[in-house]
């Protein structure tokens, strides 16, 4: 019997580097790229461009630190991650792929997601697509071995949206 596998398991530099939340207007060494917040009551979904969020929303909400769960910014090379802890301080970590300078390499498998309704609908026109194609999202989940040994998952992060795969 011969069986394909489901993932490809592959190896590239990757570093990471805990950082300061900085607010909505922070910028980011993003020249283009996407975000997604995730707030208690909305998900925004931005477009990113010279490093400054755009956020594609037809509500007249805001995005609220005070309602922040988590957010990430990200391109085909990095992700900036910001979730708030049980405390209610906000925590942030850039991951940085193939980045200049010292970087462990590490195995990572990619993976797509089929996104539907609260995040997919703002993104068709972004995109240059139209409602009814699939867009998925691509991320990124990096393999290593926790405290006692056991191999795993240990991050994650997206990286780019698809469209129709399938």
């Amino acid at each position: 019997m011969n069986l394909n596998p489901i993932y490809r398991i592959q190896t590239k530099a990757s570093a990471t580097e805990q950082i300061a939340w900085g607010g909505f207007e922070q910028k980011y060494d993003i020249e283009d790229g996407y975000a997604i917040l995730w707030e208690h009551h909305h998900i925004f979904v931005g477009v990113v461009k010279g490093g400054v969020i755009s956020w594609i929303d037809e509500s007249a909400l805001v995005p609220d630190s005070k309602h922040l769960l988590e957010l990430r910014v990200f391109d085909k090379s990095k992700e900036y991650f910001f979730w708030k802890t049980p405390s209610g301080s906000i925590q942030g970590r850039k991951r940085q792929d193939d980045p200049v300078g010292e970087a462990d390499a590490v195995e990572f498998v990619d993976t797509e997601m089929l996104l539907r309704a609260v995040v997919a609908k703002p993104l068709y026109e972004v995109l240059g697509t139209v409602q009814g194609e699939n867009i998925f999202l691509k991320t990124r989940n990096y393999i290593g071995q926790n405290d006692i040994g056991q191999v795993g998952y240990v991050d994650s992060r997206m990286v780019n949206f698809l469209i129709d795969l399938v």
